[in-house]
């Protein structure tokens, strides 16, 4: 094993690791450079009707899919009772 620096070493990498990246990843260049740009591309593709067609029909069908899946799951539980 190392001595007391190593240990400091550690300590320190383990302390300022996390707080530098949540720095970098706050700074408001970053932000505005990845996420509002990521945001305004989404909503450009949103807004093609083509698209929101195709999300609400996927929406749909996992709401289907979630109900029969319920009332199946429903149904074996009721089973289970008796």
């Amino acid at each position: 094993m190392g001595d007391w620096r190593l240990e400091v070493f550690r300590l320190s990498v383990y302390v300022f690791f996390p707080v530098g990246i949540f720095w970098y990843f706050n700074q408001p260049d970053y932000f505005e450079e990845h996420v509002t740009k990521r945001r305004e591309e989404r909503l450009k593709l949103y807004s093609n009707p083509e698209y929101r067609k195709e999300v609400e029909e996927f929406a749909e069908r996992m709401r289907k899919r979630q109900a029969e899946r319920m009332k199946k799951d429903e149904m074996a539980f009721h089973v289970d009772e008796n």
